[in-house]
């Protein structure tokens, strides 16, 4: 008999340990996952970061011209 506080795929199996070897593979997928996962975001991070970079300094550059024709 199982305990009914324990998830079944966690039980021994009677059919020679197909659990711990499906167990296994789930950890296998998630650390997959969790690596590409990583990897898209510094993709991601890298490929947004110089167009963030350009619009500060267009805006920057924008507030210079109106602050100087102010002065005027």
């Amino acid at each position: 008999m199982r305990s009914e506080t324990r998830p079944a795929w966690l039980e021994p199996a009677e059919n020679g340990g197909r659990s711990g070897a499906a167990a296994i593979v789930a950890g296998a997928l998630l650390r997959l996952a969790a690596v590409l996962g990583l990897i898209g975001r510094n993709q991601v991070n890298r490929a947004t970061s110089p167009i963030l970079d350009a619009a500060l300094e267009s805006g920057k550059s924008d507030i210079d011209v109106v602050e100087e024709r102010a002065r005027r």
